[in-house]
């Protein structure tokens, strides 16, 4: 642990909860989640967002998939008419591919299924690291 985050937990300590809950709402960004059927909702769910907007892309679980259920273009434009935020896509993005297609349409996409299914894949033989560098 390096000593700036040794410092901040001493202080932590010392000072008590209060002082956790003022630090936190401080320091962490509040990132809200806008999915497919927020429609009449995403000017309020946006409004306080700070850090990023998580774009849901499909209303099917999470997992790689080879396609989307709606028009991802028409969905982040309806989100950029209330923030001027960072946008970040997820649910489904598994291959390069599919973050080709979706490069230009936000500033972050997100590959959380296929960042597991290699650290899984790697467990077998000690590659997870490279095969996760490799992957994205």
């Amino acid at each position: 642990m390096n000593s700036r985050i040794r410092n901040k937990l001493q202080l932590l300590r010392q000072t008590g909860k209060k002082a956790l809950i003022t630090y936190i709402t401080a320091t962490i960004d509040l990132i809200p989640l806008v999915a497919p059927t927020s429609d009449d909702r995403i000017q309020e769910i946006v409004s306080n967002a700070e850090g990023f907007v998580y774009c849901i892309s499909s209303m099917r679980v999470t997992g790689k998939r080879e396609d989307f259920q709606r028009n991802l273009e028409e969905f982040i434009q309806q989100i950029r008419k209330y923030t001027d935020i960072p946008l970040a896509i997820d649910f489904g993005i598994g291959n390069a591919a599919m973050v080709s297609k979706l490069k230009g349409l936000c500033e972050g996409i997100i590959v959380g299924s296929a960042i597991i299914e290699e650290i899984e894949l790697g467990l077998q033989d000690s590659t997870s690291e490279e095969r996760v560098f490799s992957c994205v």
